[in-house]
């Protein structure tokens, strides 16, 4: 993710999480009204190499942000255009920050997201990941819940999910991926490395 992306980052977030609308549960719906990341802290996670947007065409259609907590890679974020679901850009994002962790030698990733939302917990549990017991939630994904209560995310609605990766250190950095036949390039922040969406809205949310 590149300084010119911003502007499209945030139009993709608002654009995936308009769907919540669908979703009867009122305090869920309301997350379609909130806003997306500011510029300041799109534009930390780029310039510390944590940021990847996915491009069809030279346009930004989906990104995801990801940091280090308590040993494991977190997704913080992860968007979706709606008019670019169910052709595997979710899956193809986790995918590259999971090459990232693995080369930074973390153990797993994590995330955090609706329990009975159809394109949240259930889309996660197909990609290999699994809903945590509150014995093993650590104290680093504890906050990340307080926080998200602070911004209006009821933990109640919520699960704590983690996917255990390989410990080889492998994987190297994320740069194409092939997706509909074509070759998509990843793009990480300025300092990543690199050239240089659904929502996982505050840690979770996708579709495809």
């Amino acid at each position: 993710m590149g300084p010119d992306d911003i502007e499209r980052v945030q139009a993709v977030e608002v654009d995936a999480g308009a769907r919540f609308r669908e979703v009867p549960e009122p305090r869920i719906a309301a997350c379609a009204d909130h806003p997306p990341f500011p510029s300041d802290e799109l534009r930390a996670f780029a310039e510390a190499g944590r940021a990847w947007v996915f491009e069809v065409d030279g346009v930004v259609v989906g990104f995801v942000l990801a940091e280090e907590v308590d040993g494991c890679g977190h997704i913080e974020e992860l968007a979706v255009a709606r008019s670019h679901g169910g052709r595997g850009i979710a899956t193809a994002l986790i995918d590259g920050v999971a090459q990232w962790a693995i080369a930074q030698g973390l153990a797993a990733l994590t995330l955090t997201t609706f329990r009975d939302v159809a394109w949240n917990r259930p889309l996660y549990e197909r990609r290999g990941f699994r809903v945590l017991a509150d014995d093993e939630v650590t104290e680093g994904l504890r906050t990340k819940v307080a926080e998200e209560e602070d911004y209006g995310l009821p933990p109640e609605l919520r699960v704590v999910m983690r996917r255990d990766l390989p410990g080889d250190g492998g994987g190297g950095e994320p740069d194409r991926l092939h997706r509909d036949g074509v070759e998509h390039e990843l793009h990480v922040g300025d300092t990543g490395g690199i050239d240089s969406g659904q929502h996982v809205g505050q840690g979770g949310e996708g579709d495809g």
